[in-house]
Parts: C-alpha cells; structure tokens; sequence
C-alpha cells in the first residue's frame, strides 16, 4: 500500500477490469506508471466513510477512487459478463457444474483403518469399494462457455471456450461509442430480447424505452471492409423490427405522433430493401437459418411489416382527424395484401381483400413461412377493414355536418336536394362521389340578346347591365 502519487503520466486501460476490494467492487481505470492501479469504488457505502478517509489508499480523502500496488481479484463472472482470457475477449454464454474425481492419497487409506482394508459394505451387507482401493475425492468446479467476440469466422460462425473462473477476467463492458457495427447489432438484439419480455408484462414504457434504444444503437451504424453481408442483414431486420414495435408500445400509451414517426422509419427502410430484392443483403434475409440466412420470407418483408406500418400511420392520422388520409393509406395496405393472398388465378377476387379461408389455397407451394405470414395477413386485413369502415363513418358524419352549417348559413333553395351525406361518399373506395355541378340551361344575361318568356313573349334584354 502506498499514498496516491503526485499527478503524474498515467495510462488509461482498454480493457478495465473489475475486480473485489475491501469496500466492494472496483473498476480498474488507470495505471499508474509506478505500477499503481487507479481503482474507481463501484458500491460507495457512507457506513465506511471515515474508515476510508483514515486509509492511506485515499491520501485522507472522502473518495471514491483508491490507489492500490497489490494484485486484485477479479469479481465473480455471471452471465452476460465480458471477460477476458487467454484467446481474446468474450461475452460468458453459460455456466455449467463439472464433478472432478480424484483418488485419496495412501494416508487417507491408513486412516480409514481395518475397515478400508475390507473394503465398505452398505446396510444390507453389500460390498460398495472393493477392499484397498482409494477413497475418492469430488470437487465440484464451475466451468464457463465463453463466447468468444473477438473472433469473426465466415458467415454466421462462433468461437466458443470453456475455461475456469481462474483463467477469466471480467471487465467493463464496453460503451456504444466503443463498439463497431457487428457489436452495435448484437447490442440491439439483445435489446430486442429484453424489450419482448417486459412488453408481454404490459410495461409498455419500458418496452418503448427498450425498442427506441435498439434502434438509436444501430442508426448511424458505419459499415466499413470488416462488415459482412450477414451484418447489414440483422441490422435491417432488427431496425425494422424495433421500429414497428416501438410504434406498438406509443400507441398502447397513446402517443400518436411518435408512432407515425416510427412506422414511416421501417417502412424507409423495406421500400429500399424492395429495390434490392434479389441482391446479397435480400438472399440473406430470406435464406433458411440451417444456410446461414434469416429464415424471413418476401411475404413478412413486403407484405406484413409493410401492412404493420402502414395500419399504424393509418391509426395516427384517424387520432388526427385525418380521415381522408388514412383512408389513403389504408388503400395501400389493402393492395399489399391483395398482392400477397389473392388468387394467383386473377379470378374476379382479385381486387378484392375477401381472402380464401385456407391459406394454403391462396399461393400454392408454398413454404411453412409464407404460409404463417399469410396467416398474419389475414388478421391484419381484419383490422384494416375495421378501421377503412371507421374512418369512413366518421368522414361521412363531418361531411353531413358541413352540409348542415352550409344550409343553415345561406339557405338551400333545392327543397329536394341530398340530405344525407352518406350518399356522396363511395362505400368501396371511401371518395366523395362528384356531382354534375353545372347549373341547368339559363337564359344569357347578356345585353342585346332577347330570351323567350314561358308566355312566348320576347324580352328586350338585361336591363340591369351596368356599362364598362
């Protein structure tokens, strides 16, 4: 032990570790180069304040940082935990229990006696060591499969080590400003886990916290020579993804505004993807897992995650009042599934979003992901129409109202006219049907240019023309 040195040159750590102190767990910030650690104390405890000012380690200071010579131990991994070994750096997967056997030495025998000689018998008089033979010794060890994050094999491939908590190092896990765009999508993968779990709980704001972070991690991801097909690929899925989700969660607590925001991110992104289609990143997220691929389908790329976003900027635009928007946009989303799910012989069903109760009959030969996104489509397409039925109610509701403040304000001299709004609108599209506002033939006003009375008399002309 020694005071904290005067300020001096000293070299901050990559790899910080964290390691166990008198006052708890530490990080490993600096080193000093007298071979002095610098030590952040991690778990402050005000009951050891004036324990730590009267210590040397803190140079008489109430402190959060001690200095240290001695060789500290490294905290006990858990998973999740980034370590350090041997091979490189790594991320602990799993811990699993190991037995380890080991024969007695000859003194274990001469202690056990006469009764080691004849060996052991159990209560039923059955022999269960032979006599002479060794007592054994388990020891139980725990033994962690890293996975090992500064390795890159081709494809999808990991490294994968099982090592003993005395070869590993647990360090501080790295900031986003310090990871590289293949750490920033798995950081966001594992986002997207967490995000899952706590939406299924209905902690929606929690969820939304989740999702957005995902998705703040990968936006401005800089793909550079050591960023794979299969890199870009996760990144798109689970930008789309967490987008969609995310305008999930706002609208669950009512907020309209970031959810639009939110679905027109995902849909940016597949309207790109569609102008790819056939291209490395496109084979990749439609590839079987078993090939290294995403195991998605052209059905859930362009036909339910567009549907999804779309519905939600529907959905937001309906909050808005924004009727004849949404219907718009629901139009669209109508044509996506009609796409997707309408017969492939372009019967007379064709345009219409009435789908076939079996799925299998709507594309034939069809795979087990097609066939669950067509699935999907069909209760999308039940929402849709609930929503294209509503926003139209509610279009033809403000349409009659227009009318009533229109007649109330100047009058209708059309005792006969249209009084209900409900017939200027299309019941299949949702347009206002136009109406043949030319007035009937009309005797011109012009001056000098006689008309013809009902009584068949002609009459001289306006005589109300003003002169120009």
């Amino acid at each position: 032990m020694e005071t904290p040195p005067t300020q001096s040159a000293s070299t901050p750590l990559q790899d910080q570790k964290l390691v166990k102190t008198a006052f708890g767990r530490g990080l490993v910030v600096r080193l000093r180069p007298c071979g002095t650690q610098e030590v952040r104390l991690l778990e402050v405890d005000e009951s050891t304040k004036e324990e730590r000012v009267a210590s040397e380690q803190f140079g008489g200071r109430d402190s959060d940082i001690m200095y240290t010579t001695d060789e500290l131990d490294s905290v006990d991994p858990v998973v999740g935990d980034d370590v350090i070994c041997s091979v490189g750096r790594g991320r602990v997967a799993k811990i699993v229990s190991v037995k380890i056997v080991k024969r007695g030495e000859e003194n274990a025998v001469a202690e056990a006696g006469q009764a080691g000689a004849d060996g052991d018998k159990d209560d039923d008089g059955e022999q269960t060591r032979q006599p002479n033979e060794q007592p054994k010794q388990i020891r139980e060890l725990l033994k962690y499969e890293v996975e090992l994050t500064s390795w890159r094999l081709a494809g999808r491939s990991k490294v994968k080590c099982y090592m003993y908590k005395s070869a590993l190092q647990v360090v501080r896990k790295k900031m986003l400003s310090e990871m590289n765009a293949q750490e920033r999508v798995e950081f966001a993968q594992r986002q997207k886990i967490s995000a899952v779990k706590v939406f299924k709980d209905k902690q929606h704001q929690h969820a939304l916290n989740l999702y957005a972070g995902a998705v703040d991690s990968v936006r401005f991801v800089q793909h550079d020579a050591n960023s794979s097909n299969e890199t870009r690929a996760d990144l798109i899925e689970v930008m789309v993804t967490c987008s969609n989700n995310a305008a999930t969660c706002c609208a669950q607590l009512g907020r309209w505004p970031e959810a639009a925001k939110f679905a027109q991110n995902a849909l940016i992104l597949l309207d790109a993807l569609i102008d790819k289609k056939g291209l490395n990143i496109h084979t990749i997220l439609t590839s079987e897992e078993k090939d290294g691929g995403c195991g998605l389908c052209d059905a859930k790329l362009f036909g339910e995650w567009r549907v999804k976003s779309y519905i939600m900027i529907a959905r937001s635009l309906a909050e808005k009042k924004d009727y004849s928007g949404a219907i718009e946009i629901l139009r669209r989303a109508r044509n996506i599934i009609v796409e997707y799910c309408a017969p492939v012989d372009g019967g007379e069903n064709r345009g219409s979003i009435e789908l076939p109760s079996d799925v299998a009959t709507c594309i034939p030969d069809t795979d087990a992901a097609t066939k669950a996104s067509i699935a999907r489509l069909r209760v999308q397409d039940k929402e849709l129409r609930r929503l294209m039925t509503s926003c139209m109610e509610h279009k033809k509701a403000e349409k009659k109202k227009e009318k009533q403040r229109a007649q109330a304000m100047f009058g209708s001299p059309l005792s006969s006219g249209k009084t209900d709004a409900a017939a200027d609108v299309d019941d299949a599209t949702g347009e206002e049907k136009k109406e043949n506002t030319t007035p009937p033939h009309s005797p011109s006003l012009r001056g000098g240019a006689g008309v013809r009375s009902r009584n068949g008399e002609e009459d001289g002309g306006n005589k109300f023309e003003t002169p120009l």
